[in-house]
């Protein structure tokens, strides 16, 4: 798993440029705060609005846990499919995982 550090220059853009082409995704992200080291799993249709959410403090369950970095994100084409990809990583065993798996890919 990569650390993705979403800014201006890189998947920002990408994704922007790909929003122009108006096929709908959904996306599963994984944010890891910067304050404490943990992991924030979440589902959008908009990655680029829901980070910038995120890290602004308009959202109340991670307000207290700003800033984020974005560690991880997938897209899939149905609603049902991000869904239960984004249950699955928040079950505990799957966060437990998901930590372990970005604190070894900080290291390198």
């Amino acid at each position: 798993m990569g650390r993705f550090l979403l800014t201006s220059g890189n998947i920002f853009d990408k994704l922007i440029k790909y929003k122009k082409y108006k096929t709908f995704m959904y996306y599963v992200y994984v944010l890891q705060s910067e304050k404490d080291g943990n992991v924030y799993v979440g589902y959008s249709t908009d990655l680029i609005r829901r980070f910038k959410e995120h890290n602004e403090g308009k959202v109340k369950s991670t307000k207290s846990r700003m800033p984020f970095i974005l560690a991880y994100y997938e897209a899939y084409r149905g609603k049902e499919d991000a869904t239960k990809r984004e249950y699955f990583l928040k079950t505990h065993q799957q966060r437990d995982k998901l930590k372990e798996r970005l604190i070894h890919s900080l290291e390198n």
